[in-house]
């Protein structure tokens, strides 16, 4: 089954070194593989990709790897993961020989952008080597620019010249703007690849890393010499690049980024070997950027208990049209007399007094009382009752305030009897609200 992977595979990896050989301009607009998915900025929510692009072989200047996002940059405000490789250095130079990475336009002579590139894992085996860097919160450039002069380009100055560069970009909408927030945990690992006739595939697996819930894995994994590969599976490919000394291929796993929980990934490709060889891998988790919706409003206070009990009596209004009452009302009950002075007899231009006088005694209603809307001080019972001069009548009382001591002027009643109404602020007396049950 592995021998016919492999030759499967033949066809693409020839394919892919010939598009290398004629794409000698790394930076310039023309396109190299077709992309897996271009977001929109704001589309859907949490981390998505948004551009790629990638070369191998092919560059002008061997102290540089240099490539644009040609046809369309990303967009400003996107994070970007450049991942330099590269076959032979000289005199057997090892370790990082990358001097710094920056980002251009590709306006001749290129003109600085001035995005920084945190460094997050360098790798090494035999011949080949890999160095992954990350920028958070990129501007400075036309968002989702297609105009030739104006595209972002990323690019890596070389402290030494090597025989056969690559990179892979990608640019990433809804990552965290800061790079201490947004570069979760990374790790790389190499090591050698064995012929397939002889002991299958050869596993490459940077390791396992854990990831926040919402976050992206980012993983690339490089064989030298090029051999066939299956990817991590449940991983999806962002682009794979050969030539004829080695072939990298990126992925993503997007799972976290819609879980509430997060996990742990741990990406691994299998590798056939025609012949001894090396194989490179690294994996790194980029954080989502908090979300900008606003947080639902708190829900209102509960009210307050309407446990304990209301007692009062006193006076409303001054002069001759005044009321007398006195009053005790809780969740079981309570009683309510109340007597509507009228000196005058009945006076159908005043609003308390248009039928006279009159005393009505009430009995609460049991679980008619609660809080009322006036304050939380405040309560509302209601219930029925009778008066000699105007018979049986329904009562609520509205408001019932406790506003303070001494009662005069601060604390408030509100009754309805039927269609009689009065209201205001105690001229005399006192309403006093109880926090105990009676």
């Amino acid at each position: 089954m592995w021998k016919g992977r492999t030759l499967a595979r033949v066809p693409v990896l020839v394919g892919a070194a010939l598009f290398s050989i004629h794409c000698t301009d790394a930076a310039g607009p023309e396109r190299q593989l077709p992309r897996p998915l271009a977001a929109t900025a704001g589309g859907g929510s949490g981390i998505q990709l948004d551009q790629w692009n990638g070369t191998i072989g092919g560059q002008a200047n061997p102290l540089m790897i240099i490539k644009g996002f040609n046809p369309t940059n990303p967009h400003v405000g996107d994070a970007i993961i450049a991942t330099f490789f590269w076959f032979g250095t000289p005199g057997g130079v090892t370790g990082n020989i990358i001097d710094s990475v920056t980002d251009v336009l590709t306006t001749a002579p290129y003109t600085p952008v001035g995005n920084k590139y945190e460094f997050v894992e360098f790798v090494t085996h035999g011949n080949v080597s890999m160095a992954t860097y990350v920028a958070t919160n990129v501007q400075g450039f036309p968002d989702a620019g297609e105009d030739v002069s104006q595209i972002l380009a990323v690019k890596a100055d070389l402290k030494v010249p090597v025989v056969d560069p690559g990179v892979l970009l990608s640019a990433w909408v809804g990552v965290a703007g800061v790079s201490t927030e947004a570069i979760g945990e990374h790790r790389s690992a190499s090591g050698a690849g064995t012929p397939q006739l002889l002991t299958g595939p050869t596993t490459a697996a940077p390791g396992a890393i854990s990831v926040n819930a919402g976050a992206l894995a980012y993983g690339i994994s490089i064989s030298s010499p090029p051999a066939g590969s299956d990817g991590p599976a449940g991983w999806t490919n962002i682009a794979t690049l050969s030539d004829v000394f080695m072939k990298s291929d990126g992925q993503y796993d997007a799972r976290f980024t819609v879980s509430p929980s997060g996990g742990a990934a741990d990406p691994q490709w299998s590798w056939f070997f025609n012949e001894p060889g090396s194989w490179l891998a690294t994996v790194l988790a980029l954080n989502a950027a908090p979300s900008t919706e606003e947080p639902p409003p708190p829900p209102p206070p509960p009210p307050e208990s309407a446990d304990g009990f209301v007692t009062g009596g006193g006076k409303l209004q001054d002069g001759r049209e005044y009321a007398t009452f006195g009053l005790k009302a809780d969740p079981t009950g309570g009683k309510i007399e109340w007597v509507q002075h009228c000196p005058d007899g009945p006076n159908p231009a005043s609003a308390v007094c248009a039928r006279g006088k009159f005393k009505f005694h009430g009995t609460v209603t049991p679980g008619s009382y609660s809080q009322a809307s006036r304050g939380p001080r405040c309560r509302i019972w209601a219930g029925t009752g009778t008066s000699k001069e105007t018979g049986a009548r329904d009562f609520t009382v509205q408001q019932g305030c406790d506003g303070g001591e001494p009662g005069r002027g601060v604390d408030y009643i509100e009754v309805t009897i039927d269609d009689y109404q009065n209201s205001g602020y105690l001229t005399g007396g006192n309403i006093q609200l109880h926090r105990s049950k009676p």
